[in-house]
């Protein structure tokens, strides 16, 4: 792999409700479990259907956050993020 995490989430009702308004560009904060924060940067993403060909992810991707697009997941979307 050439990314360093993979982050899923559930948006309808889950963490990842926000996930689903997000734009190439926008910076976040990743927290762990010891409150350490990692911050990203979004800078692509990709519409795919659940149980498709995995996503390649573009070159120097950090890490990966995908959700779910539609209530029975059938539709994801999937952020490229950098480490800024």
């Amino acid at each position: 792999m050439t990314w360093d995490s993979y982050f899923v989430g559930h948006s309808y009702g889950g963490p990842f409700a926000a996930l689903t308004h997000a734009y190439n560009g926008e910076i976040f904060a990743w927290y762990n479990a010891a409150g350490i924060a990692r911050r990203y940067t979004i800078k692509g993403h990709q519409y795919t259907y659940a149980y498709g060909p995995p996503d390649i992810p573009p070159p120097g991707t950090a890490a990966q956050f995908q959700t779910c697009l539609t209530p029975n997941g059938s539709r994801i979307i999937t952020f490229y993020a950098v480490s800024p």
